[in-house]
């Protein structure tokens, strides 16, 4: 009942706001753009991966400025609030998603995402992500949970759930700002230790920018295991640097170290792990994106030893803007076509070669209706090959 309730809350909530929203030119814009009465493109190139504004509002702690939220409600000389509500929702439904040998599946509500994000002082902020899916029977969880303190371009701290990169603006390590539905596997496989880098933890991280030639990106993460939910058990490190060689091109390394316990037959060993690789991004012309990441994993093994893998992705998106849309009469704001390849090893043997097509529809700015065809090119000898289609729609609000 209480799950029954929480949905029809957000059902109304949607409708109310469309009912409210002006004309389809600007509406339903998520909440930053709401504050600053902005386009969503003025931070995406196509939602929901970053332009380089969209790089600087994350670094600076969600303003333009630092230290400067959009017309704070004062409270005290010290504590701001902001005054537009800082909540967003986007609803994805998938009327069509089916996999080799499944089912065709109506998924005409496959997920709620709320996100409650904003300022809070002059260089204060909280970010938290809640989700709701049809394959957990909607139950209500927490995705992530930050806080984050902003003062200096040069030195800034988060911390709470969130993945070791979380304060990372570049889309080469962010899976979660990707434009398909299938991930980037480079960022998702764990291995025999089973460490993702997409993967949330209980975590705090420093990072900055120097301000010289404002060229060089870094972060400093302390974590807990995976699913360590109280951070009890081993800690890890992660450290990261980025160089923007131009605006528009930006290449950078990274490294994740530390112990994940794992139990088999009433045994718990602390494992190691290491996860070390280099990653790029490029915009050409404005319009063509390219962007990858190569990793390196050494993980200890149960039984004694251990073994390395390999990983990387490749991608590609293009984004067809609504000038050249309407010259051609087709009445969209954007479409973009993509192509990602996806190169994994398991057992240290096991190679695993993926390709992703995905053709993305954006009626409007914070409107995206996708297909996307995922096929497995190569797997070992005794595995399965794989394919899957997939229709999805995504509102944000």
């Amino acid at each position: 009942m209480r799950k029954r309730a929480v949905l029809c809350c957000l059902g109304l909530a949607v409708v109310g706001g469309v009912l409210l929203l002006p004309a389809p030119s600007a509406w339903a814009v998520p909440s930053f753009a709401r504050a600053y009465g902005l386009s969503c493109s003025a931070c995406h190139s196509a939602w929901p991966a970053l332009t380089a504004q969209g790089r600087k509002f994350k670094e600076n702690g969600y303003t333009l400025e630092r230290g400067q939220p959009k017309d704070p409600l004062k409270i005290t000389d010290e504590l701001t609030l902001p005054r537009t509500f800082p909540l967003a929702l986007v609803v994805k439904a998938r009327p069509f998603d089916q996999k080799k040998g499944g089912a065709k599946k109506l998924r005409a509500l496959h997920e709620l995402e709320i996100f409650l994000a904003g300022n809070a002082f002059n260089h204060g902020t909280y970010f938290g992500e809640f989700e709701l899916e049809d394959e957990d029977d909607f139950e209500f969880k927490t995705a992530v949970g930050v806080l984050g303190y902003h003062p200096h371009p040069l030195l800034n701290i988060v911390g709470g759930k969130g993945s070791v990169f979380h304060a990372d603006p570049y889309d080469s390590l962010a899976d979660m700002r990707r434009l398909t539905r299938n991930s980037r596997q480079a960022l998702t496989q764990g291995f025999s230790t089973k460490v993702p880098l997409a993967d949330e933890h209980q975590m705090v991280s420093l990072y900055g920018r120097e301000t010289a030639w404002n060229k060089l990106f870094y972060s400093l993460t302390y974590s807990a295991d995976v699913d360590d939910n109280e951070g009890g058990g081993p800690k890890d490190v992660s450290a990261r640097l980025a160089l923007d060689i131009f605006p528009d091109l930006t290449i950078g390394g990274f490294l994740y170290t530390g112990r994940q316990n794992q139990t088999s037959g009433g045994v718990t060993k602390k494992l190691n792990f290491s996860r070390a690789g280099i990653d790029a991004q490029v915009q050409l012309l404005g319009d063509l994106n390219l962007l990858g990441a190569y990793l390196r994993g050494k993980d200890d093994i149960f039984a004694g030893g251990d073994e390395r893998n390999n990983a990387w992705y490749v991608e590609t998106f293009y984004t067809i803007k609504k000038d050249t849309l309407h010259d051609l009469g087709i009445p969209l704001f954007m479409v973009v076509p993509l192509v990602r390849l996806d190169s994994y090893e398991k057992n240290g043997r096991d190679k695993f070669n993926d390709l992703t097509l995905n053709l993305g529809f954006y009626p409007w700015q914070n409107v995206k209706l996708f297909v996307e065809y995922f096929t497995s090119l190569e797997r070992p000898a005794g595995v399965a090959t794989d394919w899957r289609w997939t229709v999805q729609l995504a509102v944000g609000f």
